[in-house]
């Protein structure tokens, strides 16, 4: 409603309904002398965005529609500004970051992850802050010996960038060549069930190492991780090239571990705590991520300020597990690298061929 004031009155322009007066269309001069007070079916004059308007108690009376719209613009103006200014206060890594912590779906799209997938920004503080540190060390160590073995980082990280979203989308997938069950919540039950390690056919557990190794092997129980780990460690170096790494996705290592120093992954592992007793599929993963000692790969946006870095430990060496398909084959494969002076370290051909021999079965029935 529309109020203007002259010297003799107050005049008010305003459309009634058809119910009372029969026709929308017409319209009705109310003229009131100023000093006639407004009866109590009126409320008080109010401010609402700097406009005046009377409010009336009765259906039949629409208030202008230029004040409903300006009302309704100035409460959409604050919302957005209310909105944005919570966004630009909740974020992490370029990433959104909901009420409770936990990173929003742009970053699972990013990363590839399931879009209901929840993972904590202490957790990328963690893996961040932990890969820096693994990578100084390691580049004391190359220059300074002592000071590395004393626990004193003498030289700074490799890292000029990290992308935490490619980095956790490329463990999130390995740890899905592993696991091979889309279960969202484990018993603990389900938990003893999940395999015991597994192995990539490069080295890709080391701090040095730029890659994430795609899986080749999965052990499901320890009979056959032992048995796979004391073959690989009984062949000489050259002849094995199989990275064995194993896992523990016990209750115990749902928790956080308050020992660890600080060049292990140790996230906060109560963020993802349940009240049912169940264990999160993410809880899992992060749990695998512990195993590893995950930290930034060359994955993604990922930068070393030396472009030339990838220090991959281990490697190189004649695999024969999986090259021959009889014992009789490793043998003669054997023979000739001897002739060609590989030097072993005393042992009898027949028992390394075994040896060879009952790992190519175990890696052939563990194969990915």
């Amino acid at each position: 409603m529309l109020v203007s004031n002259n010297h003799s009155s107050t005049n008010w322009n305003s459309s009634f309904s058809s119910k009372e007066q029969g026709n929308s269309n017409e319209t009705f001069k109310l003229e009131f002398p100023t000093e006639i007070k407004i009866q109590s079916d009126i409320k008080t004059a109010k401010k609402l965005s700097g406009i005046e308007y009377l409010e009336f108690p009765s259906s039949n009376v629409e208030i202008n529609s230029a004040v409903n719209s300006s009302v309704s613009s100035a409460v959409s103006q604050a919302t957005a500004v209310s909105q944005t200014t919570a966004l630009s206060q909740a974020t992490a890594y370029g990433y959104s970051v909901d009420s409770k912590g936990f990173m929003g779906v742009d970053f699972n799209k990013a990363a590839g992850l399931p879009a209901e997938f929840k993972i904590h920004k202490s957790t990328l503080d963690e893996f961040v802050e932990v890969s820096h540190k693994n990578t100084a060390w390691n580049a004391t160590l190359h220059k300074n010996f002592i000071a590395a073995q004393q626990g004193k980082i003498t030289e700074p990280s490799y890292y000029k960038n990290i992308d935490v979203a490619a980095n956790f989308g490329a463990y999130y997938a390995q740890f899905e060549s592993v696991v091979r069950t889309s279960k969202s919540t484990f018993s603990p039950s389900d938990l003893a069930n999940l395999p015991k390690g597994f192995s990539t056919k490069e080295s890709a557990f080391s701090a040095n190492n730029v890659s994430i190794g795609a899986v080749s092997n999965v052990y499901k129980n320890n009979d056959e991780l032992n048995k796979i780990n004391d073959l690989n460690e009984s062949l000489p170096a050259g002849v094995s090239g199989v990275y064995i790494q194993r896992l523990d996705f016990s209750p115990k290592s749902m928790a956080s571990d308050m020992g660890a120093d600080g060049f292990a992954f140790s996230p906060d592992m109560s963020v993802y705590e349940r009240d049912d007793g169940l264990y999160s599929r993410e809880a899992v993963f992060v749990s695998f991520l512990k195993s590893v000692n995950a930290t930034a790969k060359s994955v993604g946006d990922t930068e070393f300020f030396n472009p030339n870095f990838d220090s991959s430990s281990g490697g190189g060496g004649v695999d024969l597990s999986g090259a021959f398909g009889s014992l009789a084959d490793i043998k003669t494969a054997l023979e000739n690298l001897l002739k060609n002076s590989i030097i072993w370290t005393g042992e009898n051909v027949d028992e390394l061929a075994q040896s060879i021999f009952e790992k190519a079965k175990i890696l052939e029935q563990t194969k990915v």
